[in-house]
């Protein structure tokens, strides 16, 4: 992608800094990816197959009770059954 059709998507959603296409897969693998950076700096990975027509979603956040604050703790364990 283009650094003029990244500015062009930033005007339209703002929350998408950079897609990208060329993700490595082997030649077998006939599902479709597309890599996100929004602007909070996460990084997202779409997953598509083009015969399938039902969608799921997952988040792995790489966080856990020793991020907690002092005054809260026990958070990030309520907070992975939300």
């Amino acid at each position: 992608m283009t650094m003029e059709s990244e500015q062009r998507l930033s005007s339209l959603d703002p929350t998408i800094v950079r897609i990208v296409e060329n993700i490595k897969k082997s030649a077998s693998d006939s599902w479709n990816y597309r890599g996100l950076e929004l602007s909070n700096e996460m990084l997202v990975l779409l997953i598509s197959h083009p015969n399938i027509d039902k969608a799921a979603a997952a988040l792995d956040v790489t966080i856990g009770s020793l991020a907690d604050p002092r005054d809260i703790p026990g958070i990030a364990h309520f907070l992975e059954g939300v």
